[in-house]
């Protein structure tokens, strides 16, 4: 199994929430620059397809930053919860969330996909845009009661976590510092927004 950090002693769960916690300030960034933008265009195809089944009530599993639950609300669902395991990233979605005033209409919760505090049928529709590869027990995750796809059309593209030494990772850092004093790059970063 791939581990965010090998040389730790810990459940991937637990290193996953480190990582995302390590790295919650400079994500937004660090996920536009390194997809150049491609993100934006998968999220926007997987709403298209969510949007098939005109859902009112949306669970966001894996929500990180809030970026997908916002971004559904093109679709005009009732009310999104978006749900993850690390605290750092809900901070920073709570933060888009109350800049733009949304809190009437997102709300996000540190919860686990594995462990989910909602009542069963709580929800109409399940999304998860890039969390699947983190979960830390896929099959217990898909066997949640909301976890239940609402169709069979939706597709998953498959993707992997790559180990990181604690090297690599300061290197990262320090690339996303720089990344983030370029002037360039915060210009292509603003026009994505």
């Amino acid at each position: 199994m791939a581990v965010p950090y090998q040389h730790l002693q810990i459940e991937k769960k637990e290193q996953v929430r480190q990582m995302f916690n390590n790295i919650a300030p400079k994500y937004d960034l660090l996920n536009n620059v390194l997809s150049a933008g491609v993100d934006k265009i998968w999220r926007k195809n997987a709403i298209n397809e969510l949007a098939k089944n005109h859902p009112k009530k949306i669970l966001d599993v894996a929500t990180g930053t809030g970026d997908f639950a916002i971004a559904a609300l093109r679709i005009n669902p009732e009310s999104i919860v978006g749900i993850d395991i690390s605290a750092g990233m809900l901070e920073k979605g709570n933060e888009k969330i109350k800049r733009l005033q949304l809190e009437n209409k997102i709300e996000l919760k540190e919860a686990d996909s594995e462990n989910l505090p909602f009542a069963e049928n709580s929800f109409d529709a399940c999304t998860v845009a890039f969390g699947v590869r983190n979960f830390g027990n896929l099959q217990k995750a898909l066997e949640e009661k909301n976890m239940t796809p609402i169709s069979a059309e939706l597709e998953w593209i498959p993707t992997t976590t790559v180990p990181v030494t604690d090297a690599q990772a300061e290197d990262v850092s320090k690339l996303i510092e720089k990344l983030e004093q370029d002037e360039d790059v915060q210009k292509v970063y603003h026009n994505l927004k």
